[in-house]
């Protein structure tokens, strides 16, 4: 077996620990001893990939449920790690906090004309719940080679200033479309670094009582989309971690979003006529400040889901399935 593939399939056998009960001191040591022998493997690769692997592999001590956060519908499982426990109920204020991708690289790479896919040894395997603080495929334009490219990223925005993220108490997996320019945080990647996060569905909950009920927003031929962002590349004050972050864009919502679940704020969907636009660099004094809208509701439909989604635990198809609405019996369809 050549070091690519024992490497690939290594990190393939880690990414089904974020099912695991707990992660206790024998993981620890074992990921402890795996990240020095991972990285010297990727000494015979390129600096991306090792680049990559290094932040996945501290991201992994944080990827297993831990006490009453498992059962939160935020991953609390994502909360822990490299980033430091961030309590779920802060995320609970955001609108874009969970989202579906069931499109594997082979997919993404077709829908969104992606030029160059040799620096992604890794299969990407579909995540029927990604959250925060995990890493994610995101597309961003490679103006050296003219093409679209597929990066692996940290979904949690980590700004230069930032000398230790279990510190840095912000919560920044999503950025208000309202403050890029006026905000200097976010100020830079707006003019300079967008991206797009593919996708196949994204979640929002309806608050009733002390329940949240989930709701799964899509588009209504089931293609893949993209939910604009901002990243920026983040290194550690000694120099030893460094990897790619991103942050989510939210807006207004459009009118299937807001009846729906009440929210005021969903995440930024681009349009496909206008992925091309929002990648390149552009003109920094006229940045795309018109495609910060909520997207068309006529293309969009959604349906209500079971609750088993809101326990980190669970991550099959079988959670995309719509649920009969418990007054009148009927499939909580919406947009149809």
């Amino acid at each position: 077996m050549t070091v690519e593939h024992r490497t690939t399939a290594y990190l393939r056998n880690h990414h089904e620990h974020r099912n695991a009960e707990a992660a206790g001191s024998r993981a620890d040591k074992f990921i402890r001893r795996a990240y020095k022998r991972e990285v010297s493997l990727m000494d015979r690769f390129h600096t991306d990939w090792r680049d990559w692997t290094d932040a996945r592999m501290q991201n992994l001590a944080g990827t297993c449920p831990v006490g009453a956060d498992a059962q939160v519908g935020w991953h609390g499982s994502a909360f822990v790690g490299m980033a430091g426990r961030i309590s779920p109920a802060t995320y609970n204020r955001f609108m874009c906090g969970r989202y579906q991708r069931r499109s594997d690289k082979q997919r993404i790479a077709e829908a969104f004309a992606i030029g160059n896919l040799d620096g992604l040894v890794l299969e990407l395997t579909p995540d029927h719940n990604v959250a925060p603080q995990t890493i994610q495929p995101v597309i961003v334009w490679d103006e050296r080679f003219g093409t679209r490219t597929l990066h692996m990223m940290f979904w949690r925005f980590l700004p230069r200033y930032v000398t230790d993220p279990k510190q840095f108490k912000l919560s920044t997996i999503n950025a208000k479309s309202e403050t890029l320019l006026s905000n200097k945080m976010w100020q830079e990647s707006f003019l300079k670094r967008r991206c797009l996060v593919p996708v196949d569905t994204f979640l929002e909950w309806r608050k009733e009582g002390k329940r949240r009920l989930p709701y799964v927003f899509a588009m209504k031929d089931d293609q893949p989309f993209a939910l604009g962002g901002v990243w920026r590349h983040w290194r550690s004050p000694d120099r030893k971690n460094d990897m790619d972050t991103f942050a989510i864009i939210t807006v207004e919502p459009n009118e299937l979003v807001a009846e729906t679940t009440g929210h005021d704020r969903m995440p930024l969907i681009v349009a496909r006529k206008d992925w091309q636009r929002w990648l390149e660099l552009g003109n920094p004094e006229r940045p795309p400040v018109d495609l910060l809208r909520p997207f068309d509701a006529d293309q969009m439909k959604a349906w209500r889901v079971g609750e088993r989604i809101n326990n980190v635990k669970n991550n099959d198809p079988a959670l995309s399935e719509p649920v009969r609405d418990e007054e009148d019996g009927q499939l909580g369809m919406f947009g149809d």
